[in-house]
């Protein structure tokens, strides 16, 4: 499955109305849809019938944010918080198309933590960065 890469530098990403703006210098949030974005079915008599089931896609999603940060302290305490928290937000780009701004905004709905950085402080650590994974149940991407 592509994947679809965000600069961190040039992206805003929000998880429940908080900005997450701590990013590894120079590094990406990472959007990987899964499943298939169309489905075919054969039909009895030898036709093909090739359908886009929603306009909207399952996906993971992946940040990197500098270790200790005030990002990483907010997404460790919604990791531990008791029920697990489920996530709304959206990331945000802008870009020019035709000599016009222009912005792609997907929309991020009922997402969880599913990866998270281990509590170890390891100095070996060569970025001192903490990468965290959600899995979105429903990713949509506008242009306007």
């Amino acid at each position: 499955m592509a994947v679809i890469n965000y600069p961190a530098d040039a992206s805003t990403l929000i998880l429940n109305g908080f900005p997450i703006t701590e990013f590894a210098e120079g590094d990406f949030v990472t959007l990987e849809p899964q499943g298939e974005v169309t489905v075919a079915v054969n039909s009895a008599g030898g036709g093909t019938s090739i359908s886009q089931p929603i306009n909207s896609f399952e996906a993971i999603l992946t940040i990197r944010v500098q270790r200790n940060s005030g990002n990483d302290a907010l997404l460790n305490l919604w990791r531990n918080a008791v029920p697990a928290l489920v996530f709304d937000g959206a990331i945000k780009t802008l870009f020019t198309r035709d000599s016009t701004p222009v912005i792609e905004t997907v929309e991020l709905r009922t997402m969880h933590i599913t990866e998270a950085p281990g509590p170890v402080l390891n100095n070996m650590e060569p970025e001192h960065v903490s990468e965290w994974k959600f899995r979105v149940r429903e990713a949509k991407r506008k242009v306007t």
